[in-house]
């Protein structure tokens, strides 16, 4: 985006003081856009994404699993 689009993009990761996690937040412009959470075999839900969307509405949450 930043070489075709000429926007600017950043990866951040974000933790709370509880020592909650979302790996990945994606920013365009410094507008949050997307959280991801990247899990290896892990088959429930993060807890993690529902907590920082209260503090993000209207940035959707992803979680990737590699083995379910």
């Amino acid at each position: 985006m930043e070489d075709v689009l000429g926007r600017s993009c950043a990866l951040h990761y974000l933790r709370d003081k509880e020592g909650r996690e979302v790996d990945f937040l994606v920013t365009i412009g410094e507008q949050p856009v997307l959280m991801v959470e990247v899990k290896w075999a892990e088959g429930s839900l993060s807890r993690s994404l529902p907590v920082f969307s209260r503090y993000l509405p209207g940035v959707p949450g992803v979680q990737l699993v590699g083995e379910l």
